[in-house]
């Protein structure tokens, strides 16, 4: 009989299928989720569950019963059928992120095997902190579409990607001296305010942080600042930063970003923004701007799609920072009055001068073909 590879279904992510820049299926996830609230444990349950000895209720063990004449144990399954080890690997406690549920996840019978893990939309509340100790070469981890505390998985050492997307999270109380090797972190579609945000400012090495949809009308302006001594602590290394699908608007937002040292990608699509503020140089009075005086010392792609800019005067601002080479337009009233294409001032100063490619379309969307992806 010929034998077939053993294969790892991974699931299509939803946003390779609608595409990145919308936010609709985050939203989808988090009603659904208010639609079926029975199935999550209640804010007493998953406060059981964290006060339990251990971080368990005591759950039973399985049981291990010889095999009958009929070959099928007590527990219904046949040992030849390969489940019972597999059983061995499940968690019994409902909600609970331990060593069981991530092993379980990702095929491993050991912690040091496991460096990528999903567990996406699992109903996760609690954590067994020292289970999670024990996994010492996981760097990517994906919970969103739970309710974890963000604390609680600081115990894995080296954690590099987190996404704690739509978590119903309003604080992170972040631990100081964790985290020391995390680089990417999403925590889109929470409720985050501005103090959570100015937490994760002495992350030593975050590179990429997506805050998207946390119904944020500013930004804390500490964001790009100094500390007593001079030494930079706010988002030093940051290099791309999302924030669409949020609500903000003025200048602030602008203005608390831009002397990030190394801010090269940054997206507000579907905010409320009406102008692209100067900043040159009363405006970043007192923030840490470069010696050269100009904002955005390294910012390469602005992404301003879908808001409320309705003339090309609300956006020549841009000329000025020095290493902008994409900005994205489209969705604004300003690209939808104008059919001939760019209006005149854009296109001279922008482009031709300034070689920056003004973007006035939406990205095509990959179209579904059943079960594939046709590009």
């Amino acid at each position: 009989m010929t034998q077939y590879p053993r294969m790892q279904l991974d699931p299509l992510p939803a946003e390779a299928v609608v595409g990145q820049q919308y936010g609709n299926w985050q939203a989808a996830l988090r009603s659904r989720k208010r639609r079926h609230p029975a199935a999550r444990p209640s804010p007493a349950e998953a406060e059981a569950l964290r006060s339990a000895p251990g971080g368990t209720l005591g759950a039973p063990s399985l049981p291990t019963s010889m095999p009958t004449s009929s070959g099928v144990n007590d527990t219904g399954i046949p040992p030849w059928s390969g489940l019972q080890s597999v059983l061995q690997h499940v968690s019994l406690t409902p909600g609970l992120l331990d060593r069981h549920v991530i092993l379980q996840s990702a095929f491993a019978k050991d912690p040091s095997e496991v460096a990528r893990c999903n567990l996406a939309g699992r109903e996760l509340c609690s954590v067994m902190t020292g289970d999670l100790a024990t996994f010492d070469n996981l760097v990517h981890l994906d919970v969103s579409d739970n309710s974890l505390p963000f604390p609680l998985l600081a115990a894995l050492p080296r954690l590099k990607v987190l996404d704690l997307s739509l978590n119903e999270l309003t604080t992170l109380q972040l631990p100081p001296g964790f985290f020391a090797n995390l680089e990417v972190l999403d925590l889109s579609y929470n409720t985050l305010g501005l103090a959570a945000i100015l937490e994760l400012a002495p992350l030593p090495r975050l590179t990429s942080l997506n805050l998207s949809g946390n119904q944020l009308d500013e930004l804390p302006l500490a964001m790009s600042g100094m500390t007593g001594t001079g030494q930079r602590e706010s988002f030093r290394v940051l290099e791309t930063l999302i924030l669409d699908d949020n609500e903000l608007q003025g200048a602030t937002p602008f203005q608390a970003v831009a002397g990030l040292p190394r801010l090269r990608h940054m997206s507000m699509n579907r905010n409320y923004l009406t102008f692209i503020p100067h900043l040159v140089p009363e405006n970043v009075e007192g923030l840490d701007v470069p010696d050269s005086g100009l904002p955005f010392p390294e910012l390469q792609v602005l992404a301003v799609a879908e808001n409320r800019i309705e003339a090309a005067r609300d956006v020549m601002e841009v000329a000025q920072w020095r290493k902008l080479r994409e900005l994205h337009l489209w969705g604004n009233p300003l690209t939808r009055t104008s059919r001939a294409g760019l209006p005149r001032e854009l296109d001279e100063v922008l482009t031709l001068h300034c070689g920056i490619a003004v973007i006035r379309h939406p990205p095509k969307m990959p179209r579904c073909a059943g079960s594939h992806i046709v590009r």
